[in-house]
């Protein structure tokens, strides 16, 4: 773990972590911490990613054997919002980029979704997608390019 500035705590070879800071949840997703827990509410000004971004050459990708990440970010009844991407645009960022297998629940994402290239899981939470533009509104918006 390199930017650890949060307390660790293991169960069943897992690595389990309270944030409640931007900064803590971005090095615990960036360590690859297992489970995630928020202690508060937060505001993201920019759009956090989970997991490697995948290799897009057709022949290496075929020959990629590595299982993509996987993770748990339990908002324990917070909220996560973001910041505007483009205010004039009517933009907000995405929460999250998704490139693992994710679980988010027990809490509110306020943001212009989620990102999503691969397995997600919602639990227990509400996703409010913002945009000033609600033909442009995906709470998670799905694709295949990168998944695994």
């Amino acid at each position: 773990m390199q930017n650890k500035n949060y307390e660790q705590m293991y169960q069943n070879g897992r690595v389990y972590v309270e944030v409640g800071t931007v900064e803590e949840l971005q090095n615990a997703i960036k360590d690859g911490v297992d489970n995630i827990t928020l202690t508060e509410n937060i505001e993201l000004t920019k759009t956090l990613v989970f997991g490697e971004i995948p290799v897009t050459n057709p022949i290496a990708r075929a020959s990629a054997t590595e299982e993509p990440s996987s993770y748990v970010l339990d908002l324990n009844g917070n909220t996560i919002t973001t910041a505007w991407e483009d205010e004039s645009a009517g933009k907000h960022h995405y929460a999250f980029t998704n490139y693992a297998n994710l679980v988010v629940k027990n809490g509110t994402i306020k943001a212009r979704g989620i990102f999503n290239h691969g397995v997600l899981t919602l639990e227990n939470g509400t996703i409010n997608a913002i945009a000033n533009d609600t033909e442009k509104l995906n709470a998670i918006l799905n694709t295949d390019e990168g998944a695994r």
